[in-house]
């Protein structure tokens, strides 16, 4: 015999009595609690999308073997590489940025980027006595990459990029040859260079963020020659920039 209550509760005509209101109110209230999981998830996901832009500032560091090209350069001339040095190595730059997260885990950019200026100095000793010359290079260039985006929380992303810089390298020298005669030359090179850079952005404000971000170029210049292209190679030159980002939404 089963007890009361069980007959209650699984006799279909009991469930038939039972008023239809409750089944839509039922009905209701599983909806709205699909909706309060399913809302969050929804504005997560909105607030990685849409066009940003963004401008920044931080330092450069430029890392090349000046003497060892210096040195294999004059080898075998019957000059003597008497000093050869890169004397400073890193600068103030900036950048200007604008890109597209097309998803929740991606996103093309484009940007403008200043990494500022390095400098040379060498002296090539000579039979009627010694020539010494300061360089001094500037590199700019306009990137596009694409870049892999990480969520972390509510406000906060992850990203690592890659890309193309187009690079124009400026060269410019000065100095005296043997005879203590000023003398001076310049050069320009455009190249197309291999970029990638790791990073991260934290919103501070509704849309607005900071992002810190390092980014390395990759072989930047032509190897020192003794020809007019040929003004020293950059093994790569870093840059660690602090920006300031508007999402638009």
């Amino acid at each position: 015999m089963k007890p009361a209550w069980m007959e209650c509760v699984c006799d279909p005509m009991m469930l038939r009595a039972l008023p239809k209101q409750w089944f839509g109110r039922a009905l209701k209230i599983c909806a709205l609690a699909v909706g309060c999981v399913i809302a969050p998830a929804s504005s997560a996901a909105e607030l990685f999308l849409g066009p940003y832009l963004g401008a920044g500032g931080g330092q450069s560091f430029f890392d090349m073997n000046f003497a060892g090209q210096v040195n294999s350069a004059y080898s075998g001339t019957g000059f003597t590489v008497e000093s050869a040095n890169l004397t400073d190595d890193k600068d103030g730059a900036w950048k200007l940025y604008g890109g597209w997260r097309f998803h929740r885990y991606g996103a093309i950019e484009v940007g403008y980027l200043d990494f500022g200026r390095a400098t040379t100095h060498y002296d090539i000793g000579v039979p009627q006595g010694v020539a010494r010359r300061d360089g001094r290079y500037r590199l700019t260039g306009w990137e596009t990459s694409l870049a892999g985006t990480l969520p972390v929380g509510d406000r906060a992303t992850a990203f690592a990029k890659a890309g193309v810089l187009f690079s124009r390298l400026k060269y410019s020298e000065s100095g005296t040859n043997q005879f203590d005669e000023p003398t001076s030359f310049s050069a320009t090179g455009n190249q197309s260079r291999f970029t990638w850079g790791l990073g991260g952005s934290f919103e501070v404000w509704q849309a607005l963020s900071g992002r810190l971000e390092w980014q390395r170029v990759e072989k930047v210049g032509e190897t020192f020659d003794l020809n007019e292209s040929g003004n020293g190679r950059f093994d790569h030159v870093d840059l660690v920039t602090l920006s300031v980002q508007w999402q638009f939404r």
